[in-house]
């Protein structure tokens, strides 16, 4: 018997019953990581069945991959709690690497209620020691915000601020920041001095009971004036003004985007509402979505976020010669993207289609396939649920229109939840992606086309710097 074979691995499907390709655990991980909001269901898996794959495949592939895609997901895809998880199986898999743990921690947590955040997903099953690395990481991570936003994000919560700070043992060398953290850690009263010999009355001159300074957050201002409209108007036309100044305190660009109704009903100038979306002030970490999603909250501002929408790319360099772009409008793809969300992933996958900046084309597939008109922005989104596909997805007869446009095209990008009834015809454009929009254990690529995970702009941003290298 010889035992020295050549193993053959069993084949595998996409949920509609087409031949997958075998990706490596790093690319599973990758596919499941860069489209998911951490523990949502979708339309075929669960997110617990997704939570369990990102961890199992995390806990294989090289520490450094892991950290590198943990920074990617935070900083590029703008995901939160996905890296969040990939942190915590860092810390399992990089001991005896010095500094990756607590560095990558460091790198990913953008915001300071990111760190209780990262603490409540390690104790989601009980409280039990944390990793050194993790506590290393908070410490670290902890001293890059200031006062105004370690008040801020503050909030109530299973795991609060306090818990952070006693876990990772945090201290601040500034007054300012000290006597925050006092106030926040110390329920009843100030000791004089703390187990660890700090003087705080001494340090500090904190004497008396603690008392939790309230943050000027929009939803402190708003919740102080209760309903009464005038104020509400005020406080929302002031910080409006901030953020058009880029004041201290300024309401962020995905509150305003949330909000649209709310400030429309209290009555705020309707122009200086326009004139903070169209100034796309803060507005860098917004996805594409979240324009789509605030025009259907509120309608009468569909132009101003259109323009916002474009006004976001139209800094960025064509993608060069001919794109043609396929979008997927299958049933699967009609779910939302979570359970609080208005967006189907077909509406987030049409947002990555108006972003793509250069001579495109547009063709629609679902049980047929048609080309449709390349309209950018938000005006894609009614050209392509006007297209009238059909709810099956039949990628395959797209590929064939696109290999029969004349001239070629110089590339291909399928956008999709990648689970297709056919495998795709070989592409005759020289260059073909592509966009997975869903955390799906299988898929199509890693063959004859690359694979790129994630429903944000920073695919396309892909797209075109490797170009740019090859």
């Amino acid at each position: 018997m010889r035992t020295n074979v050549a193993t053959k691995q069993p084949p595998r499907h996409t949920h509609a019953g087409a031949l997958a390709s075998h990706a490596t655990p790093y690319q599973e991980l990758r596919r499941s990581v860069l489209s998911c909001l951490l523990w949502e269901d979708t339309f075929y898996e669960t997110g617990e069945t997704i939570a369990a794959r990102i961890s199992r495949n995390a806990q294989i592939v090289a520490p450094e991959q892991l950290a590198s895609l943990a920074i990617e997901a935070r900083q590029s895809f703008h995901l939160r709690h996905a890296p969040l998880l990939l942190l915590l199986e860092l810390a399992k898999t990089a001991r005896g690497i010095p500094g990756l743990t607590r560095n990558t921690v460091e790198a990913v947590i953008s915001r300071a209620d990111e760190m209780a955040e990262l603490l409540s997903i390690y104790w989601k099953d009980g409280k039990k020691p944390i990793p050194h690395g993790i506590i290393m990481g908070l410490r670290q991570a902890a001293l890059k915000f200031d006062a105004y936003e370690l008040n801020k994000w503050d909030r109530d919560g299973g795991v609060k601020l306090r818990d952070v700070i006693f876990a990772a043992h945090v201290s601040y060398p500034d007054i300012e920041r000290a006597r925050l953290i006092a106030h926040a850690v110390n329920r009843s009263h100030f000791p004089d001095v703390t187990k660890g010999g700090f003087p705080v009355t001494e340090a500090l001159g904190l004497i008396g009971q603690p008392k939790r300074q309230t943050p000027e957050t929009w939803e402190a201002l708003i919740a102080a004036v209760g309903s009464d409209k005038a104020k509400r108007r005020e406080i929302w036309t002031l910080l409006l003004k901030r953020n058009l100044a880029k004041e201290r305190g300024a309401i962020g660009y995905m509150v305003i985007l949330r909000n649209l109704r709310n400030m429309t009903e209290d009555g705020v100038n309707h122009q200086l509402i326009e004139g903070a979306i169209e100034s796309r002030i803060g507005a860098r970490r917004v996805l594409p979505f979240r324009f789509i999603q605030a025009s259907k909250v509120a309608p009468q501002f569909y132009r101003s976020l259109d323009r916002a929408l474009q006004g976001c790319v139209a800094v960025q360099d064509d993608l060069p010669g001919i794109t043609a772009v396929c979008v997927d409008c299958s049933g699967s793809m009609t779910t939302t993207l979570s359970a609080k969300s208005q967006v189907s992933r077909m509406e987030a996958a049409a947002s990555i289609a108006g972003c793509i900046n250069g001579r495109v084309r547009l063709v629609a597939f679902g049980q047929e396939a048609k080309e449709i008109q390349p309209i950018p922005g938000l005006g894609v989104i009614a050209a392509l649920l006007g297209s009238n596909v059909g709810h099956a997805t039949n990628a395959h007869l797209a590929m064939h229109i696109v290999n029969s446009m004349q001239p070629a095209p110089d590339r291909v990008i399928f956008i999709t939840d990648e689970q297709v009834t056919q495998a795709l015809p070989i592409p005759k454009p020289p260059r073909a992606y592509i966009i997975n929009v869903a955390p799906y254990e299988n898929g199509i690529g890693y063959g004859q086309c690359t694979t790129i995970n994630g429903f944000s702009a920073a695919t396309i941003d892909y797209i075109r710097e490797a170009e740019r290298v090859n």
